[in-house]
């Protein structure tokens, strides 16, 4: 008992030095849901989702200030599925099946919060955030995507991104929620060949080792349209 709690406080030191003591060389690296902390009595602990059977994607379906996959993405060849896969809207958008999970490239988790950490509602800024596993820092590259429906996703595209590292990345894009009750986040996690590393974006890449998910979550509608 006493180790335990002089390694926990020794992590904390060393992360308060600005040192970083977080494994990425195994899939025990991600942080739990349950170890992150709605501003509720000053502790901030996030919403998990979980599999909504009508879209067959991760969802929040009660309004809160975020929303967090959670575990529900972990995974994506066939040697190590994901749960519920392709994990897209309507499964509208397969991943590639050749394996290498945790060697290659894989969506491990999505986040959408507010900034302020206020309920997610129409005018907001949110951070959307995508934990992938990286393969190369120049052939892999990550779209991010928002739609205002989920019943007619039409993809507002965020930006393409490059992970800093092999392994573990938290890659992130900010914008304004749209009006709209159910919203969807898609991450589009892509190989690109070395002779064309500019390739455009794409929503559903069809990649051997390209991984895609979906996060649904439910937004208010703005202060104004209630009053």
């Amino acid at each position: 008992m006493r180790k335990t709690l002089f390694i926990a406080l020794l992590s904390l030191a060393l992360n308060a030095c600005g040192e970083d003591t977080t494994d990425l060389s195994t899939p025990t690296a991600l942080p739990s849901v349950e170890s992150l902390v709605t501003h509720e009595d000053g502790v901030l602990t996030l919403k998990t989702a979980t599999f909504d059977a009508t879209y067959r994607v991760p969802g929040c379906a009660e309004v809160g200030p975020n929303c967090d996959s959670g575990s529900l993405l972990n995974g994506r060849s066939d040697s190590v599925p994901e749960v519920n896969r392709p994990n897209t809207l309507n499964a509208s958008c397969a991943d590639g099946t050749w394996s290498g999970y945790f060697a290659n490239r894989a969506i491990e988790r999505l986040t959408v919060s507010t900034t302020d950490g206020s309920n997610l509602a129409a005018g907001k800024t949110v951070k959307l955030e995508a934990t992938v596993y990286a393969y190369s820092l120049v052939q892999d590259k990550l779209d991010l995507y928002y739609s205002a429906s989920v019943e007619n996703p039409s993809w507002t595209f965020l930006g393409t991104y490059s992970p800093s590292r092999s392994g573990l990345n938290t890659l992130s894009a900010t914008y304004t929620l749209p009006a709209g009750g159910v919203q969807a986040v898609r991450a589009n996690f892509r190989f690109v060949d070395s002779s064309n590393t500019n390739s455009p974006a794409s929503v559903c890449s069809s990649g051997n080792f390209d991984d895609h998910d979906d996060l649904i979550f439910t937004v208010q509608a703005s202060p104004k349209a209630l009053h």
